[in-house]
């Protein structure tokens, strides 16, 4: 079977909490990681986004591929924080990118297919 590394994925942002979870659409594996006061999983979220090639959600380009970017940029900032200060950090930027009218990522680092736009 092959493997071409693409995952269907969501995010949630809580004020204190973040969370991704992903399928892979060849393995049917799943990932999920926690951020938040009592468990920080970014390393593990960034050496998994290090290997992913493309990623399905749904209204992914409005928002989540928005918030997968803030955390790969910001990734050398977050390494030194708590999981607590991640998780409100993330959410923080998740209520400004909801205020604005469209997305700010025009070349996103990982491929991104959003079936909001296909279905609608």
């Amino acid at each position: 079977m092959s493997n071409r590394k693409v995952w269907v994925y969501d995010l949630e942002t809580f004020s204190n909490l973040f969370s991704y979870t992903a399928m892979n659409i060849d393995t049917k594996e799943v990932k999920q990681f926690t951020i938040w006061k009592n468990k920080n999983e970014l390393v593990k979220l960034l050496n998994h986004l290090d290997e992913v090639k493309g990623m399905i959600g749904f209204n992914n380009i409005s928002f989540d591929c928005n918030i997968i970017e803030y955390i790969i940029n910001k990734k050398s900032k977050f390494l030194g924080y708590n999981g607590d200060r991640i998780a409100r950090l993330i959410y923080s930027e998740a209520q400004r990118i909801i205020k604005l009218e469209w997305s700010q990522v025009r070349n996103p680092l990982i491929y991104q297919l959003d079936l909001f736009k296909i279905w609608h």
